[in-house]
């Protein structure tokens, strides 16, 4: 029998609120995701160059440069650009209505961490599924 490695997803964040800063560390460990999470930068693309995720989360609001613009930053780069991005907030009109930043999805907040494990998996499973990338596995959740 083959022994096969699977090599976890990888997953970037952007919270300053730590309270969901802990809630989303225990539910991607419990998930097996590699992650790490940020509470405010002002350049996020040094960040994704050297941990190369799967996936960006960013709240909007973030305390030195907000998630939209931490999305432009991504977006604009060739070497990165293809990496999904979702924003989330508390304010989803008066953010949506701020104008497009590239991102791949919006969550209005608050939400059930179950249903954002859920969108993460969609996610993942587009990306790699368009990658054709199979030594991946995707890992859902029981998180509340």
């Amino acid at each position: 029998m083959e022994n096969l490695f699977v090599k976890p997803f990888k997953i970037l964040v952007v919270e300053s609120d730590r309270r969901l800063y802990k809630k989303l560390s225990l539910c991607f460990n419990k998930s097996g995701f590699d992650y790490r999470i940020y509470s405010g930068i002002d350049n996020i693309v040094p960040l994704v160059l050297d941990f190369q995720p799967d996936l960006v989360l960013l709240e909007y609001l973030s305390p030195i440069v907000n998630g939209g613009e931490l999305c432009i930053q991504i977006k604009e780069n060739k070497l990165i650009q293809h990496i999904p991005v979702v924003i989330y907030s508390t304010f989803p009109h008066q953010i949506l209505s701020l104008g497009a930043y590239g991102h791949d999805c919006f969550i209005a907040k608050p939400f059930e961490l179950t249903d954002l494990m859920r969108r993460i998996d969609v996610f993942l499973m587009r990306y790699w599924s368009d990658k054709k990338r199979t030594e991946n596995t995707l890992v859902s959740s029981g998180c509340n």
